[in-house]
C-alpha cells in the first residue's frame, strides 16, 4: 500500500478586501480582488473559476433617495444573467 502525499491548497494572490457594512464590497475592483483571493487559495475553484463582478443595487420605487447605491458581488460564472 503506498502512501500519497496531502497537498496543500494554493496560496492566495493578492489580500482580501474588506465588505462593507451592509456585507458587500464597496466597488467593482474590490469585488474582483475578492474573487481572485478566493479562487487562487481554492484547489477546486483555482482551474475552473472565472470571475464577474456586478452591482446588485436595484432602484426601488418606494425608496427614492438611497444613499448606498454600492453593493457589488462577486460570482465564477456568469450564469445569473444581465442586470
Amino acid at each position: 500500500r503506498s502512501s500519497v502525499a496531502q497537498q496543500p491548497p494554493p496560496e492566495p494572490v493578492g489580500a482580501e478586501p474588506p465588505k462593507d457594512k451592509d456585507g458587500a464590497y464597496g466597488s467593482q475592483g474590490d469585488a474582483c480582488s475578492a474573487c481572485k483571493f478566493a479562487a487562487t487559495a481554492s484547489c477546486a475553484m483555482y482551474k475552473t473559476c472565472l470571475c464577474y463582478a456586478t452591482n446588485t443595487h436595484f432602484e426601488v420605487g418606494n425608496i427614492p433617495n438611497a444613499k448606498d447605491t454600492q453593493h457589488f458581488r462577486w460570482a465564477c460564472g456568469d450564469e445569473g444573467g444581465s442586470k
